[in-house]
């Protein structure tokens, strides 16, 4: 064939992207000696005025292996561009059909086996019924300007090299290694031309290696989308790569969403030949590590070895450190032992009654002060003080499997198997104070083990984990508090291996034969699983002071460090505001000063720093909301009698006072000359019915001129604009309605049996969010916490669940990729819980999350540029009716990416660098 492919467009719609879609793939990967990669046919000329297809056309139909279709609204309309289609139907094959979308909608239905032709709208119809399945289409909508479409951008060539894939015949793994080796040629000639004529070509060499430089970083790019899944760490690390080249914000956004997708982005410590036995963490913030091959590893969180050292003194089962951190107890198959942080011996253990004077231990503990050390064996149960004189003997007839002391240093907790297995609640002196049974009727007394006991940190509840697979939690009188199975097979083979308290005592951490820990909370409920290891996971550990920080040990010789939660903000900048709890907060547009209003007469504007700047003061009554115009240089306030506007120094502009109505709400246009307002009946509905809106003005305040917007729906009770000032969203019964400024209904959003509440409209005004509440709404808002995202034709795109949270203001950032939501642990906001506000990527992904159980979130919204998050906290939810006490203003950063990958994710091997030429 003379031609790689055939491009049909329409010359009215795609006459920009056409000629830059056919560049790129004549580009894309091209050997150094070639004028092109790909033979491309596309006509530029206007065929409105020929009588039919013409030689030309019909010479490249006839000469090319591949069709492109560029499709669109204009291109399903064109009859040029359907003779175009007809023709290859006809005469070629259809595997050999491409599609590219680049305006409108196609929606493929799998009933009919064919597009659904009410929602596909860039198609035209004679391609209804020839496919034998789903085309594959190529997405080249919103690229942005014409400047963005080339190779240059990372999204352009992105989807470019799908495409390119697909003509050349290769994979787009190969594909990409096919730029990368003509890529790599072309720097070697490059060089050599370069030392021959530096020069004369300075200029040309500097715009070269920016175009290569960003190839490259494009390259890296796709290389770590290619295996984020597989390996997340060396996808972060090339991505770190490709922004360090070229700092594009594709680039970072990927890297986040790797964060987000994955569990663990650090091996701290791995062997050959053993297995770890035991881990333990300092608070200085050390791990210790044991294995059975005798060794003792010292290590930094964030898993650089301090030291390595082997004793010879058996295989280690248990080992701790000090309270103090400057000393490390081992218990091995040849005694107990204490060694200082280098590795020296301070002091054996011995017990004159086992032969040969030695015994293995397989728990130990220290005592809260560290003057006493506690062990277990198969022989019983000892205390020695730290001089190593034994100063008591337990009764306990079998193996011991853990040892714990009580937070207050004056009891000790036993677990033991024999003829019985539980655990046992001593005194120091061996008199036994409660009893704690694990045993299973259903497997009978010899066959349930206790693997472990714990006490929690208040020393109230004692925590016994059994092979049965079942987690117990006793009061220290031995009363059982909770019983709870966790979802493994429940039988002898694969009980639970260990567990322990979390450093704040609320959830329990676990593993078992399953290569999974799971993360409960004290009613059994699993709040997060740990996946990832090869083998079972016999060894777990938090951080004593940071909830967050998980680690996991596993037979398969790993040892792996967890960040739980997702990325915390960073806190910039925190300063009191008052004592009214904050209704509403704005961020000006320069993003320099923020507005907020409160349960006062007053808006006050403050600067980043803390400063009150100006005091906006309405003596009517309450003001309820305060926005910037949009030109930063007037506010709006919002109180129930009208809305006013402000200059910034306070100086009342103008103002709008309905009569015999109340102001429910306003929405300001985005070019800030006109607002829509909301009112509502000055009577108050009787009994619990909400109070609906009930008329809509549209107010010039400039010319301070009123048009009523005539609404068919009489149930309206929310309001919003799209950004681009065309329509605004009301929420009505069961559904949201789109309408144009004259009050005609453009669109419907509804889902079945539930009733769908308007929340934001994205900046580009091409997606909205509702969430939905039940039929019988309560008072205090929906009753579950799922949030839609729709386009504006009416299709549901993503569903976001927030774990039956309530879901109040949701804001979408101005980039239009996420969004910021403050959600509700209960729905009555007079039950105790504390808020959660969150950022989300539009697929769902949580990337970002602000929650303080002590504080209650009343407000928060994001900077125009997005890089900053205002909070509007109160010190408690008691606050919420008192209104008595200090209110604070947070302002917090983004995670940064750098300090995460450098605190959490390994970095690239030497072996790594040379393999991708970094």
């Amino acid at each position: 064939m003379k031609y790689n492919a055939f491009l049909s467009y329409s010359h009215g719609q795609d006459s920009v992207l056409g000629p830059s879609i056919e560049k790129g793939l004549e580009k894309f990967a091209k050997p150094t000696f070639k004028r092109r990669a790909l033979e491309i046919f596309r006509d530029g000329n206007d065929l409105s005025i020929a009588a039919d297809l013409g030689d030309k056309i019909r010479m490249g139909l006839e000469n090319s292996e591949f069709f492109i279709c560029m499709a669109n609204q204009r291109y399903a309309q064109s009859k040029w561009c359907q003779r175009e289609v007809d023709y290859w139907l006809e005469n070629k094959p259809i595997e050999n059909f491409l599609i590219i979308l680049t305006e409108g909608e196609i929606l493929w239905d799998e009933d009919t086996n064919d597009f659904d032709w009410n929602v596909t709208t860039a198609l035209p119809r004679n391609l209804s019924g020839v496919f034998k399945g789903e085309p594959f289409y190529v997405d080249f909508r919103n690229l942005g300007t014409e400047e963005n479409l080339n190779l240059d951008n990372p999204e352009f060539e992105k989807r470019l090299v799908v495409l390119a894939a697909t003509l050349h015949g290769k994979s787009i793994g190969d594909m990409i290694g096919e730029a990368t080796k003509q890529y790599k040629r072309t720097i070697r000639i490059r060089n050599w031309a370069v030392a021959i004529v530096m020069s004369l070509m300075t200029l040309a060499i500097v715009l070269t290696m920016i175009n290569l430089s960003r190839t490259k970083a494009s390259l890296l790019h796709f290389r770590a989308k290619a295996m984020e899944s597989t390996n997340p760490t060396l996808a972060l690390r090339l991505e770190q790569e490709a922004l360090k080249i070229y700092d594009y914000p594709e680039f970072e956004r990927s890297a986040f969403s790797i964060i987000n997708r994955n569990s663990f982005y650090r091996i701290l410590a791995s062997k050959d030949t053993s297995i770890f036995t035991s881990v333990d963490i300092s608070k200085n913030h050390i791990i210790l590590l044991t294995s059975d091959d005798g060794s003792i590893i010292l290590s930094h969180l964030e898993g650089n070895k301090i030291k390595e050292f082997n004793p010879d003194k058996g295989s280690i089962w248990s080992a701790k450190f000090s309270p103090d951190g400057n000393s490390i107890l081992t218990g091995s198959t040849k005694g107990m032992f204490l060694w200082d942080l280098n590795g020296s011996l301070i002091k054996q253990f011995k017990y004159e009654g086992a032969e040969s004077g030695e015994l293995g231990f397989s728990a130990v503990s220290f005592s809260p002060d560290g003057n006493l050390v506690l062990a277990g064996s198969h022989l019983g149960a000892f205390i020695w003080n730290i001089n190593g004189d034994r100063r008591q003997e337990f009764e306990i007839i079998g193996d011991i499997k853990s040892v714990a002391f009580s937070p207050d240093g004056t009891s000790v907790l036993i677990g033991y198997n024999g003829s019985k297995s539980a655990a046992g609640l001593f005194d120091l002196n061996g008199d036994l104070k409660s009893t704690f049974s694990t045993n299973d009727p259903n497997f009978g007394e010899p066959y349930t083990i206790t693997n472990t006991v714990a006490f929690s940190n208040d020393g109230q509840t004692v925590m016994v984990c059994s092979s049965v697979n079942n987690i117990q939690l006793f009061d220290t009188n031995g009363n059982l508090k909770s019983d709870f199975k966790m979802p493994e097979l429940i039988n002898f083979e694969n009980g639970s291996w260990n567990s322990t308290f979390s450093p704040d005592g609320t959830k329990i951490l676990y593993g078992s034969f399953e290569n999974t820990a799971r993360l409960i909370d004290l009613k059994g409920e699993i709040i997060k699983e740990f996946k990832g290891h090869e083998d079972m996971v016999n060894l777990f550990a938090f951080d004593p002071t940071e909830d967050n920080m998980i680690f996991t040990g596993s037979l398969d010789k790993s040892f792996r460090k967890w960040y739980q939660g997702g990325l915390n903000a960073l806190k910039v900048n925190e300063f009191s505001v008052g004592e009214r709890p904050i209704h509403s907060i704005d961020v000006s547009p320069n993003n320099e000063s923020i507005l907020i209003s409160s349960k006062d007469s007053s808006a006050f504007l403050w600067s980043f720093k803390g400063e009150l700047l100006t005091e906006f003061k309405n003596d009517k009554s309450i003001v309820e909301n305060a926005v910037f115009n949009p030109d930063g240089n007037s506010i709006l306030t919002q109180t129930a009698r009208g809305v006013s506007i402000w200059d910034l120094e306070g100086n009342l502009l103008q103002e709008y006072l309905p009569k015999g109505e109340i102001v429910d709400s306003f929405v300001l246009a985005p070019d800030g000359e006109s607002i829509l307002i909301s009112t509502k009946s000055e009577i108050k509905p009787e009994g619990y019915l909400p109070w609906k809106i009930t008329s809509i003005y549209k107010w010039k305040w400039e010319e301070n001129s009123i048009l009523e917007i005539p609404l068919n729906d009489a149930e309206t009770d929310i309001l919003r604009f799209s950004p681009n000032g065309k329509t605004f969203l009301t929420n009505s019964n069961f559904g949201t309605n789109l309408w144009d400024l004259e009050g005609s209904l453009i669109q419907e959003y509804k889902l079945p049996n539930e009733k769908v509440i308007p929340v934001a409209i994205a900046p580009n005004s091409s997606t909205i969010m509702t969430f939905p509440t039940s039929q019988e709404t309560s008072l205090f808002g929906p009753s579950y916490g799922k949030t839609h995202l729709w386009n504006l034709e009416g299709r549901l795109i993503q569903e976001f669940n927030l774990n039956s949270e309530s879901v109040d203001p949701i804001k979408f950032a101005q980039d239009n990729k996420s969004i910021l939501t403050l959600s509700f642990p209960k729905i009555n906001p007079f039950d105790k819980g504390s808020p959660t506000a969150r950022i989300w990527d539009i697929e769902g992904t949580e990337l970002l999350k602000i929650h303080q159980p002590d504080k209650y979130i009343s407000s928060i919204n994001l900077s125009p540029d997005g890089n900053y998050i205002i909070v509007g906290y109160m010190n408690s939810w008691n606050q919420f009716l008192a209104e008595d006490k200090d209110c604070k203003l947070v302002i917090y950063s983004k995670i940064e990416l750098d300090k995460f990958l450098e605190d959490y994710v390994a970095p690239l091997t030497k072996g790594q660098k040379k393999e991708f030429d970094i």
